[in-house]
């Protein structure tokens, strides 16, 4: 197995219940349906059982590290 960067894969969204613009009901709507369909992780459901959510191998080994390119010059969104 390849190990895999997850740092370039993860997001997280945290939004208070009081600057939803939408009522409860349709948010847990939502919320439920995107669970099920696999969009978006419930964080309650990960802290129970993590071990469900890492299907990917991630290697630890020294062996297995890439060290970022010091002289790499990054382009940002719009440059050409």
């Amino acid at each position: 197995l390849k190990p895999v960067n997850y740092v370039s894969n993860i997001k997280l969204v945290f939004i208070p219940k009081d600057a939803l613009k939408t009522n409860s009901e349709t948010f847990r709507n939502w919320f439920h349906s995107a669970i099920s369909c696999g969009k978006i992780i419930s964080l309650p459901d990960y802290l129970k059982n993590p071990a469900h959510y890492h299907t990917l191998h991630y290697s630890h080994e020294v062996d297995s590290i890439t060290l970022g390119d010091p002289s790499r010059k990054f382009k940002l969104k719009g440059d050409s």
